[in-house]
């Protein structure tokens, strides 16, 4: 039988027991634990002998890098149970840009978390308020490099709108969404099938404002009235007026209703998210 030293022991049930610890993210977003890779440890059991050395004190596991703490991202964490809350999902587009910042202290404010969907290339110019977003807790996706229509594009241009753009997000954030909404909302079979492969579920929306069309508060807000339901997802863009103009109305009108805000991961919670299916809205989700 091998022996082991009580110190050796003690060392042995620390790392376990880390390994085995729940983490917790700014953000609220935790690992997908089947991609950690944790090492089993076996400690066989023994008496210690009398004259066991004293037990040194056990160093602090290293902190696993961000990419290994948060390799699939946007998981969804705590939040309202939307299998019986009425729950409804902010999303926001083409941003980081001018009124991020605008619509973050609306939300604030409001104290309830949205999803923003961000291009690559606003990302690389603005990489402190997609930092901002997951600090304060709002989820993350991806909206392509440069917003082009992806059924337009040969495979390979389609890889880089998609790849650039997580590789983007996760060298400022430290995670790879999981998530991706297509310029548009046009995506084909093929389309669908690029994204499957990346692991990436094609979010769209069941309430659409037309902030980015109309530029008016009332129609937006006319649109959000007729088509808003439980379980919706609703689309503004972060880089127009709108949408920072809109948010506190939304919310007190449909808090006042008896609806929840959440993330989309959090919307989709105790639901499975198909990579490449396209989600419409809780409950409305095509293979």
């Amino acid at each position: 039988m091998r022996r082991f030293s009580l110190s050796t022991m003690v060392v042995g049930c620390a790392l376990l027991l880390s390994a085995c610890a729940p983490a917790y993210q700014a953000g609220g977003f935790t690992p997908n634990k089947s991609t950690l890779s944790t090492p089993e440890v076996t400690v066989e059991t023994v008496e210690p002998t009398v004259d066991s050395p004293e037990t040194p004190s056990t160093p602090e596991p290293p902190t696993p890098e961000p990419k290994e703490r948060l390799a699939h991202g946007n998981e969804a964490t705590g939040g309202p149970n939307c299998d019986v809350e009425k729950c409804i999902a902010l999303t926001f587009d083409d941003g980081p840009g001018d009124y991020t910042a605008q619509v973050l202290d609306a939300l604030r404010a409001a104290n309830v978390p949205a999803t923003f969907f961000v291009m690559g290339r606003q990302v690389k110019a603005q990489p402190e308020l997609l930092r901002r977003a997951v600090a304060e807790g709002h989820a993350i996706g991806g909206h392509s490099w440069s917003h082009p229509q992806l059924t337009k594009l040969n495979n390979e241009r389609l890889m880089h709108e998609l790849v650039d753009t997580n590789k983007e997000i996760e060298k400022v954030v430290g995670f790879t969404p999981n998530l991706m909404r297509p310029p548009y909302g046009a995506v084909n079979h093929r389309v669908r099938k690029v994204m499957a492969d990346q692991g990436l579920a094609a979010i769209l929306w069941d309430v659409d404002t037309l902030d980015w069309k109309d530029h008016n508060l009332d129609k937006a807000m006319g649109y959000v009235r007729q088509q808003t339901q439980n379980g919706s997802i609703i689309l503004m863009h972060d880089v127009h007026e709108i949408a920072p103009q809109a948010v506190p109305l939304i919310v007190k009108e449909y808090s006042a209703k008896g609806f929840k805000f959440v993330t989309i991961p959090q919307l989709f919670a105790g639901k499975e998210m198909l990579p490449g299916a396209k989600h419409f809205n809780r409950f409305k989700v095509l293979k």
